[in-house]
């Protein structure tokens, strides 16, 4: 099949099903389900805290005006911003605060 042929049909398809998709709304209203609105942040990820943290760590130990948590560390990350520590060592942990939080 020619490549100009194949743009031509998966366009109109598209067409199609945005088409369709236009009929139902108007034909049924508004949808039943709404979907929630888009989050702050994708989501919290825990992992090891490297040497490469370190400028991280000390951020979080100066928001809290505390010392850096004693190794091993184990860091929340949002958005690749450290945003929580819990010190695996002696159980100290720097909450998330506003100021944490990723701009």
């Amino acid at each position: 099949m020619h490549p100009q042929l194949s743009v031509a049909l998966v366009r109109a398809r598209h067409q199609e099903f945005l088409d369709k998709a236009a009929r139902r709304r108007a034909r049924f209203g508004r949808a039943q389900y709404d979907p929630p609105p888009a989050a702050f942040f994708d989501g919290l990820t825990l992992r090891l805290a490297t040497h490469a943290d370190g400028q991280a760590l000390a951020r979080l130990a100066e928001l809290e005006q505390a010392q850096r948590p004693a190794e091993p560390v184990l860091l929340g990350v949002v958005m690749a911003r450290a945003v929580v520590a819990l010190s695996l060592s002696d159980g100290r942990v720097s909450p998330i605060r506003s100021s944490a939080r990723p701009s």
